[in-house]
């Protein structure tokens, strides 16, 4: 309702705002649709068009580097389009500590990246890491799997390529 005006018929199993457009988004048996503030039907399309704002908080990463995508791996390049770190990564965080974690798809494993863009020695490769994409979650579960994809639908839904982010959980970043 808006200014009184019923804007969407209470038809839906839930109705949210976007928190990037002027755009609703009503959800009906695990499915989504979406309509403008005026009621308006939206193809699924022109909703998940990543808006500039939505790419810096889901790909951004600190000091003007940003994660992206290339036939399905991810690197990360500057502001300027020069290439960090090429895409040859399954799953790829931002740095913190100095260094990023690569998931590497044949041996299964998460590796440290300095910031030249080189595997580093230590810390050692691990199964799983907690990716706490600018420092607001984690993925659920344990594991390579897990880790993996729970990365790359957090960067997937930044692309513009999912309805809905995976789930977060505020956890302390020590």
């Amino acid at each position: 309702m808006r200014d009184g005006a019923v804007l969407l018929q209470p038809n839906y199993d839930k109705i949210e705002m976007d928190k990037y457009k002027p755009l609703l988004r009503a959800t009906k048996d695990k499915q989504h649709f979406w309509f403008d503030v005026q009621g308006n039907a939206i193809d699924k399309h022109s909703a998940l068009q990543p808006t500039p704002e939505k790419l810096r908080d889901y790909l951004g990463c600190d000091q003007g580097l940003s994660i992206f995508q290339e036939n399905d791996l991810y690197g990360m390049k500057w502001n300027n389009g020069e290439i960090q770190i090429e895409p040859e990564y399954e799953a790829l965080t931002c740095y913190r500590h100095g260094f990023a974690w690569g998931a590497i798809t044949e041996i299964r494993l998460w590796c440290p990246i300095d910031q030249t863009g080189e595997m580093r020695v230590t810390p050692d490769c691990r199964e799983s890491v907690a990716t706490f994409p600018r420092g607001i979650g984690h993925q659920s579960g344990g594991g390579y799997k897990n880790s993996v994809w729970w990365n790359r639908a957090y960067r997937e839904y930044g692309l513009g390529k999912r309805a809905l982010p995976p789930k977060v959980s505020s956890q302390p970043t020590f």
